[in-house]
């Protein structure tokens, strides 16, 4: 008897995992799977320890939004990165499409790297790489006509040491006027995440645990008003 019931017992189990594995399959079929391209802000970059490092998993704001079963989340973050504008970057920006591919919405999120790294930077020169990502990712085979695009303009950096610094500040919070053109002049989705006021560490540029938590909490809500259109 007791082998008997052991055997019901395991039955039951394997039927229960069965059910359990087609549950989040449908899930997961059903979520919306979205690709989060950025910079470190997006990795999760925690400049408080000497080298750097990354936050905690749970911590780093797509991870928060990855946690709404709703969301499928491709969280593709890299520090440094710049706006694409070589043979090499568009290789790699390439390699995440198709390897995320199918989606149902790409955002990304890019411009403050350029900001220090551009000789001469402004809005319009930031904007214009810009304009080349967009139009690449527009094009490229892994798009339909159902995919959305979103073009978030950064979190506006808070840099007051000198004129020097505070020239990059000034830029970084009228970049967004100037996404905001080109968004809709593509037909992209668009939002400015310097009106979103989110906490930075002590650097000024990179989000605090709290800011993390505040950007979630806005983007989450921003992709509610997406996919609700």
């Amino acid at each position: 008897m007791r082998v008997l019931y052991l055997q019901r017992r395991e039955n039951g189990l394997e039927l229960y995992r069965i059910v359990f594995k087609y549950f989040l399959l449908r899930v997961k079929k059903l979520s919306k799977k979205i690709i989060f391209y950025g910079d470190s802000n997006t990795y999760g970059f925690d400049p408080r320890g000497f080298f750097g490092g990354r936050y905690d998993r749970g911590i780093i704001w797509t991870d928060r939004i990855g946690n709404n079963p709703e969301y499928d989340v491709c969280p593709c973050g890299e520090n440094g990165r710049q706006i694409p504008h070589t043979a090499s970057a568009f290789d790699a920006l390439d390699r995440i499409l198709k390897r995320n591919a199918p989606f149902d919405l790409f955002s990304v999120m890019l411009g403050t790297n350029d900001l220090f790294m551009m000789y001469e930077a402004d809005g319009e020169k930031i904007c214009g790489r810009m304009e080349q990502l967009l139009k690449f990712v527009l094009s490229h085979d892994t798009v339909t006509d159902s995919t959305k695009v979103l073009l978030v303009s950064p979190p506006g950096i808070n840099l007051r040491e000198n004129e020097y610094e505070m020239n990059f500040s000034r830029i970084s919070y009228e970049l967004g006027a100037h996404y905001m053109k080109l968004a809709d002049r593509l037909g992209v989705y668009f939002a400015d995440a310097a009106g979103w006021k989110i906490d930075t560490a002590y650097d000024g540029v990179h989000f605090s645990e709290r800011g993390h938590a505040e950007f979630a909490v806005c983007m989450e809500r921003l992709l509610g008003d997406i996919f609700a259109g």
